[in-house]
């Protein structure tokens, strides 16, 4: 529905393709808002998201910015924020994840989403 919304508004035809009108009205898609939100949780928690440095050193990484993502069994449990939520955030490019403030890293999440205009988390979690 919100790919029909963004066509009517931009005037295309309904079989136009709708990523290149999200990235030109720099609009994000509701997979993009659900991404944002994730994040956001993530950033402004992180107490509850250790990475790899902290803790057991069973854990060492090359990717010491990285997060861990809590342990599932049920594919219910897979879809929840301590599990979601590294791995979104792992997926981000280095220079954003280093960002230390909350409004900056915000702010360059938004503009990579709106760059890219991802239609499902899973496209996103594979690129």
């Amino acid at each position: 529905m919100q790919k029909r919304a963004v066509r009517r508004v931009a005037g295309a035809p309904a079989d136009a393709p709708a990523r290149p009108l999200f990235i030109g009205m720099h609009i994000l898609t509701v997979p993009c808002l659900y991404i944002l939100e994730v994040l956001k949780y993530v950033k402004r928690n992180p107490t509850e998201f250790p990475d790899f440095t902290s803790g057991d050193r069973r854990f060492a990484s090359r990717r010491p910015n990285d997060l861990r993502s809590a342990e599932c069994r049920l594919s219910k449990t897979g879809k929840s924020i301590h599990v979601m939520g590294p791995q979104i955030f792992n997926k981000l490019p280095d220079n954003i994840k280093e960002i230390r403030r909350v409004t900056s890293f915000l702010s360059m999440v938004k503009n990579h989403l709106l760059k890219n205009a991802y239609y499902s988390v899973q496209e996103f979690l594979d690129s």
